[in-house]
């Protein structure tokens, strides 16, 4: 892909049973998803996603008591998200790094969006670094974290309430193209006066 034509922007959803940044140390990734955007068009561009498989002899070991209370608890479409994962954790992680990589600008810096506890990025590269990998071999340089929460209390000054998410979002463990979309309208909101003045 041409460097020039790659977006700058993208999102990024490391989900986690307990949902936390490693707050015990047996809970592992479940789900990985990461989609490329274009703020100022509204554009969605390259998207990944992987489920973790939980019965993989390399992460089985992992998993707490309280994530399966917590599993078993779910809706059966979570649970069926879930059982349906089919690659082990670190091939997961180094995926999205390969994928993070290869359509990221070299001369731009990329924009990594994450939302809630804002610990997306964070809580991959521990787990990168769990695999005796270097984040700085594997990921990009230029990443600078954004948070899509401080955005939306920003836009809620100016009335924006995000929409609901879709009953047919294309995935149910992650939120990342729902959030992209978020951040697409926040932005064109906050920026529409400035572009109307330049025209």
């Amino acid at each position: 892909m041409n460097g020039e034509n790659q977006m700058n922007h993208c999102m990024l959803e490391v989900s986690t049973p307990a949902n936390s940044l490693r707050g015990f140390p047996e809970e592992r990734i479940i789900a990985i998803e990461c989609v490329f955007f274009d703020p100022e068009t509204g554009g969605i561009g390259q998207q990944y996603y992987r489920v973790v498989n939980i019965a993989d002899e390399n992460n089985v070991v992992h998993m707490s008591h309280a994530y399966f209370r917590q599993l078993m608890m779910a809706d059966s479409r979570v649970r069926s998200a879930v059982l349906a994962g089919d690659v082990s954790e670190k091939e997961a992680v180094m995926d999205v790094c390969k994928f993070i990589s290869a359509n990221t600008s070299k001369s731009r810096q990329l924009h990594c969006w994450q939302h809630g506890d804002g610990t997306s990025l964070a809580r991959l590269i521990m787990a990168v670094e769990d695999y005796g990998c270097s984040p700085s071999n594997v990921l990009p340089q230029n990443i600078k974290p954004a948070h899509l929460s401080t955005l939306i209390t920003v836009a809620a000054a100016t009335g924006y309430v995000p929409h609901p998410r879709r009953d047919s979002a294309q995935f149910t463990l992650t939120d990342a193209a729902y959030r992209a979309e978020q951040v697409c309208e926040i932005w064109q909101r906050l920026t529409e006066q400035f572009t109307d003045l330049s025209e």
